[in-house]
């Protein structure tokens, strides 16, 4: 599908790896973040709904791609390169 070759495509950007997995809390010493970020999304996880056919359109998966960009832009300061990498 259109949706799978977009998502090979984000996936094997440069800047991709911090948006491949969920954001662990814990590991990252970041607590607040769920305080934050109501729906957490990550390209790791949008993969798991393509294979399982969770998007009933192209639209739902427009959604969580977007998603994952803006929680990253809501949740890290400007002057951060995750911040920068998701505005790009």
């Amino acid at each position: 599908s259109q949706c799978a070759q977009l998502h090979k495509l984000l996936v094997q950007l440069p800047i991709a790896g911090p948006f491949l997995s969920p954001v662990d809390p814990v590991a990252l010493g970041i607590p607040d973040y769920p305080t934050i970020i109501k729906e957490p999304m990550d390209l790791g996880s949008i993969e798991t709904k393509l294979k399982t056919h969770k998007y009933k359109n192209s639209g739902e998966f427009v959604n969580d791609v977007r998603l994952v960009w803006t929680n990253a832009r809501k949740y890290n300061p400007k002057e951060t390169a995750i911040h920068a990498d998701a505005a790009a």
